[in-house]
């Protein structure tokens, strides 16, 4: 009886958890716009991009990576850092177009 019990209160605490994730997601001002969607995944992208070029600096202050590497692998996350800025400055002015349009 008490194994019946769990059961039936782990589906229906599951069920409750999970609903959410079937539902259509909303958005207070609506819907999402693609542009918005894709500054996310770049500043995402930029973020991690930053994060990595902040630990071979450590790397190499602490003797961990040659002069050699950090060059090569700075100059690689700094050159995608800079594509990506320049994505996010594009999207900007788009959005400030799409914006004027509307006006």
């Amino acid at each position: 009886m008490v194994a019946v019990f769990s059961i039936i209160l782990f589906l229906v605490s599951l069920g409750y958890v999970l609903w959410p994730l079937r539902q259509e997601r909303r958005e207070w001002a609506g819907e999402v716009k693609i542009l918005d969607k894709e500054k996310r995944v770049l500043d995402r992208e930029k973020r991690v991009y930053l994060k990595a070029l902040k630990d071979i600096e450590f790397e190499h202050a602490s003797d961990k990576m040659n002069l050699h590497d950090f060059s090569n692998l700075s100059r690689h996350y700094q050159q995608k850092v800079a594509e990506i800025l320049a994505k996010l400055e594009d999207l900007d002015d788009e959005d400030l177009d799409d914006d004027d349009d509307e006006e």
